[in-house]
């Protein structure tokens, strides 16, 4: 018996060594040779392929099979979930084995065997740096080059990556497959970024101080930012953020959670709670604290002391109080200058 494909395991029916080498020339694209480690009789082969957005997956599992590709410039990651393989690229052997290591290759030509169920997933490499920045603030195109075939470990900080790709493929069994409803859950987002953790292990592993160092703000996330604080009594969002910073929906959620260790959400909703805070300890006229809510687009008045509360330790009314004269804690504002310090978060 043969392990398990990644996905699609359960409607994919055993392939001929005919339909295996059809099979293999479309996950492996260029395919310059194909042979069976075993008899036809003994030979067993399955083949599942998935297509989402410009991510491309090929999962194959097989009693053993050698194959040899050429003039095929592509970035893949080679990811053996169960068994073994072997990559011959420009005269230097690489193995990686399950729940160990995968294989990064960016490659015109390799010999490679493999035995067991393998996944290889085929990334757009100017997507790939672009994400890489979006987490890092660093890699373009041309540094991926210098990071082509290689081992990666598949364990990093007792965490398993193995793991992890598994859960993913499993999503896609559970829409059937379906490209359009993976697409709309970017599940092809969530590929990519365990790919870039896999080439920067250190983002991963990396402290919360980066040796006391500001970490990169993105240029689009300073824009996005401006225009919030200058639009705090206006309704604001998601897709309104995105359209002015240009950054998906999960790139910027990121952004926002590496720079200040916030979602976007809570990000507006503390400028709001600040500015507010603001008027009443400045605004010359009696300040209404029901009509002050709605005007920084609180859901109600109870809401808006609600949060006004966790990030003051006072109600909206004490600090009026303080305003007037009269007693109430006092709020040091250097807590809230040095929140708007980027921290960097993983």
């Amino acid at each position: 018996m043969i392990p398990a494909l990644a996905f699609n395991d359960a409607v994919t029916p055993s392939m001929g060594l005919l339909a295996a080498s059809e099979a293999l020339a479309k996950g492996f694209r260029k395919l310059n040779g194909f042979a069976t480690a075993q008899t036809q009789e003994e030979f067993q082969f399955k083949f599942s392929y998935m297509q989402i957005n410009d991510l491309h997956i090929c999962s194959v599992t097989s009693t053993g099979f050698c194959l040899e590709t050429e003039n095929n410039p592509t970035y893949d990651l080679i990811l053996p979930l169960n068994g073994h393989s072997h990559s011959l690229i420009k005269g230097v052997e690489h193995a990686y084995a399950s729940n160990t290591s995968g294989l990064f290759a960016f490659c015109e030509s390799q010999r490679s065997t493999h035995v067991g169920s393998l996944t290889k997933l085929h990334f757009n490499p100017e997507r790939l740096a672009k994400t890489i920045l979006s987490i890092a603030g660093q890699a373009s195109f041309q540094e991926l080059v210098t990071k082509m075939n290689h081992s990666v470990s598949l364990d990093i900080a007792g965490i398993s990556f193995s793991s992890l790709f598994t859960s993913l493929f499993k999503k896609i069994d559970m829409v059937d497959g379906n490209s359009h409803i993976l697409s709309k859950l970017a599940l092809d987002d969530d590929f990519y970024r365990l790919a870039a953790f896999l080439l920067y292990p250190e983002m991963f592993v990396s402290d919360d101080t980066h040796h006391g160092k500001r970490p990169y703000v993105r240029p689009e996330l300073r824009r996005v930012c401006d225009f919030i604080s200058a639009h705090l009594t206006q309704a604001i969002s998601l897709t309104k953020m995105e359209q002015i910073s240009g950054l998906s929906a999960r790139v910027l959620q990121h952004a926002f959670q590496s720079a200040y260790g916030l979602t976007p959400k809570e990000w507006v909703r503390t400028q709001r709670l600040h500015a507010a805070r603001k008027v009443m300890l400045t605004s010359k006229e009696p300040v209404a604290i029901t009509a002050l809510a709605y005007d920084f687009c609180f859901a109600s008045p109870s809401d808006f002391a609600h949060h006004y509360q966790q990030e003051f330790g006072e109600l909206p009314s004490q600090t009026l109080k303080v305003r007037n004269g009269g007693g109430g804690r006092r709020y040091c504002d250097a807590n809230y200058a040095a929140s708007q310090t980027p921290s960097v978060r993983g």
